[in-house]
């Protein structure tokens, strides 16, 4: 016969008539791959052909279309009835189009009947219609694949990866492009579409990792580890969005991780500093040290706070602390060792460097290893944040709290001989908190959200340089204290002279007013940690900090209270602000702690504030703006703490 001709089937099986419309797609689907798996090489279709349910779906397509063919041979035996049937056939196809999306229906083999589950004698339905006893093989055999899959040690993961899924890049993406694992597309339509966008907003952002990494051609190395951070992001979003019994993408990820530092093994063994390989080890080890090791520290948990944009450059995701250590030392060897985050030169790799680098610090309280800059690698010097946002300083209405409000907030540390710089940053986090306000209603504008959120990385790493109260007590007063003079040697003889003078009257009082403003500047650097965590950079869990350091806020404004006791009233207003702000912190972070440690702290907040003459909670809200104060995260939290205060007279 020429190879031309073709065979002409007169009344012969067609798709239309085999169940609801998912039924037919997905027979439809199995009958291409099947195509697709004769035309691959042998040893490729070997290894395709291990999917336990490949080839389920086309015999029992095969023998749906002997039950079809037993229904024409009747129909030539009894020509009454067949009339009577094809009626009922069109009807049950309409009504099957209609419920399509209804997964409790079949089709019955014998007489293509839509037939509904609930008549079953045994293990069998019993079609309406024809009478016949068959199984509803189509709709049942879900779990059992499921099952079979598990078993299988050869698939990746639990899911029908023989479907068309929405949004594929390849349909038929498997082993034999070279890529690995055939449900790669959807990690990857998942790592473009939803994660690129919740690190940063603009549109330029978003391409710009798109050329980097899309058009390119993948290595090894960003495509394992860009497809395991994929699967690790969008098995946590699911959970987080309340899906509870997500399988599990563990094998997957595994799968991902293990090629990936196979890829890596590979990579290093060549010359790398000074290329762009090293820029691709550098990502994917980033990759891995985020997205490794996860499991400890997933639960979000309660803020007493209601700090607004806690998503903002993925914050609500990536704030957890799970990092892997030892793959963020052998990061920070590899940069500086090739001369800097500057020379890492792959598209958003020094931002998200630097980004880490911030996240980690504040989880291992150090100080960052990198500076913060921008996509571009751009570094933001020392501007304050007003004035990086552009925020005009001319209109009274948006001029810094700080100096429009009572006594100038944290500026009232200079009395106390404390570094201007360290001032400074106290001040960028008030003005920060002032510039969260207003971009509130800038929500939609993404240009004006990313450059927020940048900002926001900055006051936060130039929190984290400062002092810290952990420090040696030798260290912490050098970083605390202003240098003398440069005419030192005579301030140096001149004080000796004097504290000679004077005798050791002097020497006592010097001490105990170090000791006083050491103890000050611990107490605001504990509320500025706080308050930081909790309302301006918001981490996911906040519990095991305020676990930790509201105790230690405690014991700092008791011991700095009892300075103050010692005082007269002039010099002490100033310092008493200070630690009312930071009373005001603690007590509102001491919400869901001990009972007792929350009345301490109401009472000590009605102690200050009957000392500052503060009777109304217009004044107390104007005092905690001059500091740093959000309005919509500490307003609620703030003013109940008012009300324990005073639970009656005062409101």
């Amino acid at each position: 016969m020429d190879k031309s001709d073709r065979f002409i089937f007169i009344n012969g099986p067609r798709l239309v008539s085999m169940g609801t419309i998912k039924d037919r797609r997905r027979i439809r689907s199995q009958l291409m791959r099947r195509v697709f798996l004769e035309r691959m090489p042998p040893e490729e279709r070997s290894q395709e052909l291990l999917n336990p349910h490949v080839d389920e779906s086309i015999d029992e397509f095969a023998l749906s279309m002997r039950g079809y063919h037993h229904q024409l041979a009747s129909s030539h035996r009894l020509k009454t009835t067949t009339r009577s049937r094809q009626a009922q056939l069109l009807n049950s196809t309409k009504s099957g189009l209609a419920s399509s999306s209804n997964g409790d229906r079949s089709c019955c083999a014998f007489c293509s009947a839509i037939i509904k589950a609930g008549h079953e004698t045994g293990t069998s339905t019993v079609c309406n219609q024809c009478r016949e006893a068959v199984d509803m093989a189509i709709n049942t055999r879900h779990n059992s694949v499921i099952h079979k899959t598990k078993r299988d040690i050869n698939r990746i993961v639990h899911l029908h990866l023989t479907r068309l899924a929405d949004g594929q890049i390849d349909p038929f993406g498997g082993p034999a492009n070279g890529r690995g694992d055939p449900g790669y597309y959807q990690l990857l339509d998942h790592f473009f579409t939803t994660l690129v966008p919740s690190l940063r907003r603009t549109h330029a952002w978003i391409e710009g990792c798109f050329e980097a990494y899309l058009k390119g051609t993948w290595s090894p190395l960003l495509f394992h580890s860009t497809c395991m951070a994929a699967s690790v992001h969008l098995e946590r979003t699911a959970q987080n969005h309340g899906a509870i019994h997500y399988p599990s993408r563990a094998t997957e990820q595994l799968y991902h991780k293990g090629a990936a530092l196979r890829a890596l093994q590979s990579a290093i063994t060549g010359p790398i500093i000074g290329t762009r390989t090293l820029d691709e080890i550098i990502l994917c080890i980033c990759f891995l040290a985020v997205h490794d090791d996860i499991q400890e520290s997933l639960a979000k948990d309660y803020n007493p706070f209601n700090p607004p944009l806690q998503d903002l450059q993925g914050l609500d995701f990536y704030g957890f602390s799970s990092f892997h250590g030892v793959h963020w030392n052998a990061i920070r060897q590899l940069v500086m060792r090739n001369g800097g985050l500057h020379t890492v030169k792959l598209y958003g790799a020094p931002w998200f460097l630097s980004y880490t680098s911030l996240k980690y610090a504040m989880f291992t309280a150090s100080t960052p290893e990198f500076p913060i800059i921008d996509p571009a690698g751009n570094m933001y010097g020392s501007d304050s944040p007003f004035q990086i946002l552009q925020i005009s300083s001319t209109v009274e209405k948006v001029r810094p709290w700080h100096k429009t409000l009572c006594n100038g907030g944290f500026r009232q540390l200079q009395t106390l001989r404390i570094k201007k710089s360290i001032i400074r940053t106290l001040l960028d986090l008030s003005e920060f908190a002032q510039a969260v306000q207003l971009h509130l209603p800038k929500q939609d504008d993404a240009m004006a959200m990313d450059r927020l959120g940048d900002i926001r990385n900055l006051v936060q790493h130039r929190l984290l340089c400062l002092p810290k109260p952990s420090d040696s007590p030798l260290l912490l007063e050098e970083g605390i204290f202003e240098k003398k003079n440069n005419n030192g040697h005579q301030r140096v003889e001149e004080d000796e002279q004097q504290q000679e003078e004077e005798g050791k009257s002097h020497t006592t009082v010097m001490a105990m007013a170090m000791a006083m403003t050491m103890e000050v500047y611990r107490a605001c650097w504990l509320a500025v940690f706080l308050f930081s965590t909790h309302v301006t950079f918001p981490i996911p869990a906040t519990r095991p900090t305020r676990e930790n350091l509201v105790p230690q806020l405690q014991d700092a404004i008791r011991r700095s209270s009892d300075f103050l006791a010692d005082e007269n009233e002039d010099e002490d207003k100033g310092k008493s602000e200070i630690l009312l702000w930071c009373t005001m912190i603690g007590g509102i972070a001491a919400q869901d702690g001990e009972v007792e440690r929350r009345c301490w702290y109401a009472g000590q907040l009605r102690k200050l504030c009957h000392t500052l003459n503060i009777q109304t909670w217009a004044k107390m809200q104007q005092l905690m703006r001059s500091f740093a104060w959000v309005d919509v995260a500490c307003d609620e939290g703030g003013y109940q703490l008012w009300m324990e205060a005073y639970p009656s007279s005062c409101r």
